[in-house]
This record gives structure tokens, C-alpha cells and sequence, in this order.
């Protein structure tokens, strides 16, 4: 299908059922946007395909902020296939990429920072794909089990693996897990790739919001309350000193409803003076959506028209 094709296809398709999307809306969530193709990042967009997504979105579609949509009167506000932007995690592209083609589109973003990133200059899973990088081992024992990592695909299927067995562990026991694979590996973390206090600052000088997304990145719905009281105030009051503004929304990590955090976690967050959570959970946003549980939904296609006709297919669909 050349792509004249598809572009008159998405006009007709889009105009024809256009009237399906009013009274709800969509929110994207991206993560790395950068040409350096990572041996093991999943979810990276090149820069061109981002580029031309925010484009497309630009003539297109509403897009507005989180903060206008959360304030919109969904019976007169709202045009069809309205849209927001949102970035998870906090890495260094955020800045130095992302930034500048929203700003320069005047296209609204909003930025859910995990913390300790700043800090450390990475998060726990890329201590994990690090410790394959640089080791000059072949192999490493994971619970008696012994993993290659002698060429790249046996590493991709390393790192795969221990994301697994990590992700869903304490705070705590991840930490000793890492520590027990550099030991293995014979590394230490050198990847320093995520936001500084500094650019942070300039993004939000830039009309960005700036979100929390915890301290650490644990899975809530593992930890202890204090644990996740600690991590969800250390991450607000962090990025409050840093952009002297108050923080008040928050992104959930991994963010599946019901199995990475719950309504206990909901009632934290309205505790601690946010007034949105956002999971990853697919679905629009409506006047009857929690707020504490807000739905997001991103098309993967590389093929923008792709992701323009799932897009708009998602915002004619009913969930629930």
C-alpha cells in the first residue's frame, strides 16, 4: 500500500467514524525515543518515526495536556480524537530529543521521573544489561542454572530472563540480586544516560509537566506500605526542589491495574497531595475514569498510518 494510499484511507476512515470518539480520549506513553539501537531496549522509537508521529498527531488530532484534559468539560471541550502525551522513566533522550520536537511542534508533554535515575544515572534494569555488556564472562549461574552470554542473542535472552526474575522481587532482594551479578560479571554500573536536575529544569521551564514515577521503580503491590509511602513521597519531593513547582501528578511503574498496584496505593497518592495516577493499563479517559487509575494506550506500528488507523480504532472501541 504506497503511502498516498494510506493517507487518504486514514482521512476517509477517520472522518467517517469520528463521532464514536467524542466524550473520551486517548493517553500515549513512550519511553526512549533515540537512533543508538541498545542491544536489549524494547521499547526505544528512532527519532524520525517519533518525529513524524508527533507530526501526524499535530494535523490529526486534539492534542492538549494531562492538566486539560484532567480540567475538560467532556460535553463541549473535548474535540474527536483527543490526545495526550507522556514519557515514563526519565531518561537523558527526554531532554535532549523528546523536548525539542514537542516544543518545537508546540505539542504539550508530560515527564514521569523516577528518581534515583538522577542520582545513580540509571535504574535497576540497566545495572542488569550493563553487567552483559561489559563482562568478559561466557557464562553466569542464576539460581543454579547456568546462562550463556558468549554473543549477542545470548544475551538478549540473558537480559530477558533476569528482567523477569527481577522485576517483580523487593526492593530490597533486587538490590542484593544485582550486586550478586556484577559480582559474576565482574562489572561495575558506568552507564550515565538518564535526566539531571538541570535539564529537568529546563523542561519545565519549557512548559513540560513533570511527573513522579517512585524513587527506585519498585512494583508496589510487592512491597510493604511504608516502602511504598517512602518511594512515592522521596520521588515528589525530590522533583519539587528541583523545579520549585509542586508535583502533582504520578505514573505507576509497570502500571497494570489490580496487579502492580491497588486501590491502597490510589488512597497514598491522594494522601500525599497528587492529583492524577496514571497506569498502563489500555483504555481512554473519560469523566467517569478514576483518576487515581487513569488508562493509557500506545499503538507500537513503526509505520505511522499504522499507528494513525490503531489509533483511532482504539478510540471508537468500548472497554469494560
Amino acid at each position: 500500500m504506497t503511502q498516498n494510499l494510506e493517507r487518504w484511507l486514514f482521512g476517509v476512515f477517520s472522518k467517517a467514524v469520528s463521532y464514536k470518539s467524542l466524550g473520551r480520549a486517548t493517553i500515549l506513553t513512550f519511553h526512549r525515543v533515540s537512533d543508538n539501537n541498545s542491544l536489549f531496549e524494547q521499547e526505544e522509537v528512532g527519532i524520525l518515526e517519533f518525529r513524524d508521529k508527533m507530526r501526524l498527531l499535530k494535523k490529526h488530532f486534539n492534542v492538549v495536556s494531562i492538566e486539560e484534559l484532567l480540567n475538560a468539560n467532556f460535553n463541549g471541550d473535548l474535540k474527536p480524537y483527543t490526545v495526550a502525551i507522556t514519557i515514563d522513566d526519565g531518561y537523558e533522550d527526554c531532554y535532549s530529543v523528546i523536548t525539542p520536537i514537542l516544543d518545537e511542534l508546540k505539542l504539550p508533554g508530560a515527564f514521569f521521573i523516577t528518581t534515583e535515575g538522577i542520582e545513580q544515572g540509571g535504574l535497576w534494569n540497566d545495572k542488569i544489561a550493563n553487567a552483559l555488556l561489559l563482562t568478559e564472562q561466557q557464562s553466569i549461574h542464576i539460581d543454579d542454572e547456568e546462562i550463556f552470554i558468549d554473543d549477542d542473542v545470548s544475551r538478549c535472552a540473558a537480559f530477558g530472563k533476569i528482567l523477569v526474575k527481577c522485576k517483580y522481587k523487593k526492593l530490597h532482594e533486587r538490590s542484593q540480586f544485582i550486586a550478586l551479578l556484577n559480582e559474576q560479571c565482574k562489572t561495575e554500573f558506568t552507564d550515565y544516560d538518564f535526566l539531571t536536575e538541570d535539564k529537568i529544569r529546563a523542561m519545565a521551564n519549557a512548559g513540560m509537566i513533570i511527573g513522579a514515577h517512585t524513587h527506585s521503580h519498585p512494583i508496589l503491590a510487592v512491597e510493604d506500605e511504608q516502602v511504598c509511602i517512602t518511594e512515592i513521597k522521596e520521588s515528589k519531593d525530590i522533583l519539587e526542589n528541583i523545579t520549585g513547582t509542586s508535583i502533582k501528578h504520578f505514573a505507576y511503574p509497570n502500571g497494570m491495574v489490580g496487579r502492580d498496584f491497588n486501590g491502597k496505593h490510589e488512597s497514598m497518592l491522594k494522601e500525599l497531595g497528587f492529583e492524577s495516577g496514571f497506569s498502563t493499563t489500555w483504555g481512554h479517559f473519560s469523566p467517569d475514569s478514576n483518576r487515581f487509575a487513569i488508562p493509557r494506550f500506545t499503538p507500537w506500528d513503526k509505520n505511522i498510518y499504522r499507528f494513525a488507523f490503531r489509533l483511532v480504532r482504539h478510540s471508537c472501541k468500548k472497554y469494560g
